[in-house]
């Protein structure tokens, strides 16, 4: 289920971040997943913002850009970060368009949860 732009923070965005924490504290990536998850909740904010106008330039810049400078991760962590997340179906986008308007979240579930941690653990394992 995609997640409503129509609110700003909410309880499956602390549950993200409380799971990221919890599980990854010992692999020392807790630094680099909490801050990019939560600029892309900005940047997702953002497009609220500007949807409907686009005074500001948002849509044409780069997401994966915009991410590393909203979380202050260099780009190349920021870009495997964020696959890990579209691996885990937190995210999608398309890393090929431009724009930020191919960024969409979904809403976090307990159902998933299992499946967020073992994609999350797979994800650590393969990358940096």
């Amino acid at each position: 289920m995609l997640r409503e732009r129509h609110c700003g923070f909410a309880w499956w965005d602390k549950r993200v971040t409380k799971f990221l924490r919890e599980n990854l504290s010992e692999r020392k990536h807790t630094r680099t997943f909490i801050p990019i998850y939560c600029a892309l909740r900005e940047i997702d904010s953002d497009l609220m913002e500007t949807r409907y106008s686009d005074e500001n330039g948002m849509r044409n810049r780069d997401l994966i850009e915009t991410c590393a400078e909203y979380s202050g991760v260099p780009i190349a962590m920021t870009k495997w970060v964020m696959s890990v997340f579209r691996d885990m179906q937190i995210i999608e986008y398309d890393p090929d368009a431009c724009g930020l308007d191919h960024l969409e979240t979904y809403q976090w579930t307990e159902e998933n949860h299992d499946f967020y941690l073992e994609r999350l653990l797979k994800g650590v394992k393969n990358g940096k």
